[in-house]
């Protein structure tokens, strides 16, 4: 469907924290699309599938992201800021001439800006992927691969695209305080990491979960017991 309204909609970004676990403080947010029109976020992207709008929904949540961003550039410029978005997006032959006019107007520096590859998209074709990965480095832009260890199409693209930023899923997190296997999981993902990408662990969920995945080694943590979603304002001006 071409140029779908999603403005006959009403879609909103919160964002989630993420922190630096050795420092204490914030080392950026990722921005988290919502809707009261859908039941989830995944309803609203298997809906806008079945319109063949998806590039549309996902390019209209990139402008609304950037127009937040120039908004509250003078708070953000120490913040890495995660923006999901989906690979066959990012492979669209307008997507990076539609990037760099956002850089340009959006007050902040490219190396503060990380694209997260949406997990919802099961083909990656890394190929491509590692061409465009090259287009990014450039410009300054940061890359993260998301929901590392839940398939080898995941560990494949870690190898091939090199990213900047590596997600391990929530799962690993849950009860990582009380399972032996995932503590072996974790030290060997921060290991096999090392120096070469930041390693996020999402779905922190207790202090006790918290304090194994430092006990670990592992430097940057999200989840909702160490800081829930709300709009960027709310982060930013309290």
């Amino acid at each position: 469907m071409e140029n779908w309204d999603w403005k006959s909609f009403h879609i909103y970004h919160v964002v989630q924290p993420i922190y630096d676990l050795k420092k204490e403080k914030i080392l950026g947010f990722e921005f988290l699309l919502r809707s009261p029109d859908f039941q989830s976020p995944e309803h609203l992207f298997e809906y806008a599938e079945r319109e063949d709008a998806l590039f549309d929904l996902d390019m209209y949540s990139v402008f609304h992201i950037f127009e937040q961003i120039r908004r509250f550039s003078q708070y953000l410029q120490e913040h890495l800021l995660f923006i999901n978005i989906f690979p066959s997006t990012l492979l669209d032959s307008t997507f990076i001439y539609s990037l760099d006019r956002l850089l340009t107007f959006s007050a902040i520096n490219p190396a503060n800006i990380v694209l997260e590859i949406n997990e919802a998209e099961n083909e990656l074709d890394l190929l491509a992927l590692k061409e465009f990965a090259e287009q990014l480095r450039k410009r300054g832009v940061k890359l993260s691969l998301d929901d590392l260890g839940t398939g080898s199409s995941t560990l494949q693209a870690l190898l091939e695209l090199e990213p900047d930023i590596t997600k391990v899923d929530r799962y690993f997190a849950k009860d990582l305080a009380t399972s032996q296997k995932k503590q072996d999981l974790i030290e060997f993902f921060v290991d096999f990491i090392g120096n070469g990408s930041k390693l996020i662990v999402e779905g922190i969920e207790s202090q006790q979960d918290l304090d194994r995945a430092k006990q670990l080694g592992v430097a940057y943590g999200q989840g909702f017991y160490i800081g829930i979603p709300k709009t960027l304002d709310e982060y930013l001006l309290a």
